[in-house]
């Protein structure tokens, strides 16, 4: 089994016993995460933000995932392919060579469904017929102008590999066979219309480096119940922590003065030199393994990747939702309706540091806290890595020496 993906996730990816072969410059070729915050905008849907994501980053993705796969493959000893939705390259090597595979899909609202809102809009799903209507001509709207932005460029790459122009790029490239959706269905339920090859297996979560690494002494000590009470925890992920705005200046003033103490993982160097001079009660680091400091956190307020938000599930936790762009809307609605957050919308008041601590203090002050409890009992009863593998071994069952392509793109591992 080898994975395809950046150079930088070779060591992570070897000590878990799996194959690496380089070649997706992600880590070069998203610069425009941290240089263009147009990327960022939510306007008409993100839509704007979604062609500058296509063209800056996606595009370039998709030349070298096309030359790497074409490689790799030219031996024939791949049997299966998994990849990202985005993965666009491994329909085209499909067509071309019949290797079959399977699509990954890590967050809800990425699929259309008449149950299901569009993840951009940052509504929750309406209920009812009258709710299913107003989706079905929402996803019906959303394809037609996201085939604008991104069949011209996949109709290219279809012409350069002889093949003929295909409709709907975003979709039609998903696998006919075996679509799995790595998030908990506690959090967005599987709709019934979709057919039996999409399967909502849970969060798949990898703590091999985590559980390895003890939390550092100072940040133990700052935990320490008889340091004071829980502290507010503020992160950003992996995208929005390259245009993270006023944040964590934020962070800082939703405490003050208020005894409430606070952590804030600042992800960049640049974030954390902006910061102002800290208090004895405010604690800003690079990172922190979510698994280890999640749980003793009061709540978390954070972006809604997805990554982030199932760390904060399963840990219990509940959430001020802080959604930037792309999957982050959508998320932020669905955990606001599973009654496990407070919404911060992207608005100057709401992201100050007085809107941060109203936001807290009305999270806590409710049911958010026994609700997070519930629903990390019963991600404790789901195994998602289990239920994908379990699926896929269904699906394309292994041959004798025999290996699996894993097309991991445009996220990491």
């Amino acid at each position: 089994m080898t994975l395809l993906g950046d150079a930088a996730w070779k060591d992570r990816t070897e000590a878990a016993g799996l194959g690496f072969s380089p070649g997706i410059a992600w880590e070069e070729k998203n610069h425009p995460l941290k240089t263009d915050p147009e990327l960022f905008s939510t306007v008409a849907g993100g839509l704007p933000g979604f062609r500058r994501l296509v063209e800056g980053v996606i595009v370039p993705l998709w030349h070298d995932l096309a030359v790497t796969l074409d490689r790799e493959t030219a031996s024939g000893h791949y049997d299966l392919v998994v990849a990202h939705h985005l993965a666009f390259p491994v329909e085209l090597l499909h067509e071309r060579t019949g290797i079959p595979y399977a699509t990954v899909c890590l967050a809800p609202g990425l699929y259309p469904s008449d149950r299901v809102m569009p993840s951009g809009l940052g509504r929750a799903p309406l209920p009812g017929a009258w709710g299913r209507w107003v989706h079905h001509l929402l996803w019906k709207i959303g394809a037609w102008q996201v085939g604008k932005i991104l069949d011209p460029v996949a109709h290219g790459f279809r012409r350069r590999a002889g093949l003929p122009p295909k409709r709907d790029a975003m979709w039609a490239g998903w696998s006919s066979r075996l679509v799995l959706h790595l998030y908990s269905p506690a959090f967005a339920p599987r709709p019934p219309e979709w057919g039996p090859e999409h399967v909502v297996s849970g969060f798949c979560f990898y703590d091999a480096d985590e559980d390895r690494t003890p939390l550092p002494a100072t940040v133990e000590a700052f935990l320490d119940p008889r340091a004071g009470p829980p502290p507010w925890l503020f992160t950003l992920g992996t995208t929005a922590i390259h245009q993270p705005g006023d944040f964590y200046r934020a962070a800082v003033d939703a405490v003050a003065g208020t005894g409430q103490r606070a952590i804030l993982l600042t992800g960049t160097a640049e974030n954390h030199a902006a910061l102002p001079p800290l208090p004895p009660h405010v604690l800003a680091l690079p990172y922190l393994s979510h698994a280890a400091v999640f749980p003793r956190c009061a709540a978390v307020a954070h972006q809604c990747g997805i990554g982030t938000l199932a760390a904060a599930l399963r840990a219990g936790v509940p959430a001020v939702a802080c959604p930037y762009a792309f999957d982050q809307p959508g998320n932020a609605a669905l955990l606001a309706r599973a009654g496990v957050a407070v919404v911060a919308p992207k608005t100057r008041r709401a992201r100050s540091g007085a809107g941060l601590r109203r936001a807290f203090e009305r999270l806590l002050a409710g049911g958010a806290p026994a609700r997070a409890r519930e629903l990390a009992a019963l991600l404790a009863r789901e195994n998602g890595a289990v239920r994908a593998a379990d699926a896929l071994e269904r699906e394309f069952p292994p041959r004798t020496g025999a290996a699996s392509g894993l097309a991991s793109f445009p996220t990491s591992p």
